[in-house]
């Protein structure tokens, strides 16, 4: 045939068998608006599109191995990969930087061969049970004040940091302790500054703040914090504590906590117990200082209930008179006038009286300077009992004394009353109170 065009309307293939064959030497190209192909297309080749590729139907990736695209792929309706599928991103097949995995139960985002992985963006929002317009429980990134991190729990702020450190709201765990045992002979511990191998050892814990107590022994020795203890058992002490004798067990220290608890094994109740000593709130606080000693009596409230030791200092007291100095208890808004047993007495022990009112410091005439340190300590864990010591410095003599508050009954301690004996007045000098 010629080598010109030609026209040609419409070309049939037929055959009752076999497989008509079109064959050209070098391309064969069809140039045309549409090319319409209403059947099943089988290329054994490669398949070259120069235009846009468009598919109305579904291309399934079971038949496919590997599509190879140098431009952007864009996937109008979404991505879908089933369980157990990855995406790889980096690097090489097999050996990626990074992958995204869902092995029907959980969803991995994962950093492999790369030396960091990272989430970026303006707020970056980490949320369980959150959703859309709540951040429940989450972590959460962001630019608000100079860029931050929120930690939240059930939507409200629990810490965030800042420039100069933290903002925390709510109580922290500040010291761990692990329980073990040796034998059932004694509890042992790990944590809090314990010894270890030491038996049944003392445990200090500090008013107001949060401890944690895991028992690694379990139900074999359950770990319990109790208010008074016998061979036999003992009465648990449930203010401030929570979790499981077995397992992990909080104890937030109240402020108003005796200054002596236990802890026993409610099992082997006579081998496995010791002491748990309670001590005050950050060291000593000022009730008063430098406060000039005026007129009859002075009173000072604010001891918390869980002060154990209250140091009265007095210098340059002196009194219009030669009546005694005394120093009293207070409880609610009333000094204890009773239930005293208190001596005072000089150097030389010639010059001595006893009270039954209020603990006393002697002196013996008007205008006498007096300074010196009088300690009260509490010595039960109900606030009833106290005594005190005292050593003071009277002009050319020294006056010292001691006594006991033993009370039946009544409410805590919350103060302090300077005072005196009959009907003078202080003229001189000033008081400073300590509690801790």
């Amino acid at each position: 045939m010629a080598e010109k065009s030609f026209g040609v309307k419409e070309i049939n293939l037929i055959g009752a068998s076999g497989t008509p064959t079109i064959e050209s030497p070098n391309n064969l190209n069809l140039n045309a608006v549409n090319v319409a192909i209403s059947t099943n297309v089988s290329v054994g080749g490669t398949l070259t599109v120069s235009g846009n590729l468009s598919v109305g139907g579904t291309i399934t990736y079971d038949d496919v191995t590997n599509i190879d695209s140098v431009g952007i792929i864009t996937a109008r309706e979404g991505i879908f990969l089933p369980d157990n599928k990855t995406l790889h991103f980096g690097n090489t097949v097999g050996s990626a930087d990074g992958t995204i995995h869902s092995d029907g139960s959980n969803f991995l985002i994962q950093g492999t061969n790369a030396s960091q992985t990272y989430l970026r963006g303006s707020t970056i929002n980490i949320s369980v049970n959150g959703g859309l317009g709540s951040y429940g429980n989450s972590i959460i990134c962001d630019e608000s004040g100079g860029s931050r991190v929120q930690l939240c729990y059930n939507s409200n702020q629990k810490l965030i940091t800042t420039n100069t450190g933290v903002d925390i709201d709510g109580s922290v765990n500040i010291i761990y302790f692990s329980i073990t045992a040796s034998g059932a002979s004694a509890y042992r511990f790990s944590g809090g500054g314990v010894d270890t191998t030491e038996d049944n050892p003392d445990i200090y814990l500090i008013r107001g703040y949060t401890y944690r107590f895991y028992n690694t022994t379990g139900s074999s020795h359950p770990f319990a914090i109790r208010s008074a203890v016998t061979n036999s058992g003992g009465t648990d002490y449930t203010d401030g504590v929570s979790g499981n004798q077995n397992n992990y067990q909080t104890f937030t220290v109240p402020l108003d906590a005796p200054s002596n608890l236990y802890y026993q094994c409610t099992v082997h109740t006579q081998n496995m117990q010791g002491n748990i000593y309670i001590t005050g709130v950050g060291g000593r606080s000022t009730l008063t200082r430098d406060t000039t000693l005026t007129g009859s009596s002075l009173t000072f409230d604010g001891i918390p209930p869980w002060a154990n030791k209250i140091t009265v200092n007095l210098h340059k007291a002196s009194l219009s008179g030669s009546d005694q100095i005394y120093v009293r208890l207070r409880s609610g808004s009333s000094s204890i006038t009773s239930n005293y047993d208190s001596v005072s007495a000089n150097f030389q022990g010639n010059v001595s009286s006893n009270k039954s009112d209020a603990f006393n410091i002697n002196t013996t005439g008007d205008s006498q300077i007096t300074s010196g340190s009088m300690i009260i300590e509490k010595i039960d864990s109900d606030g009833l009992k106290y005594i005190q010591t005292n050593t003071f410095q009277a002009n050319n003599n020294t006056r010292h004394g001691a006594g006991q508050l033993d009370r039946s009954s009544g409410s805590a301690i919350s103060g302090i009353e300077i005072t005196r004996e009959n009907s003078n007045t202080f003229d001189g000098g000033t008081v400073t109170i300590y509690y801790e």
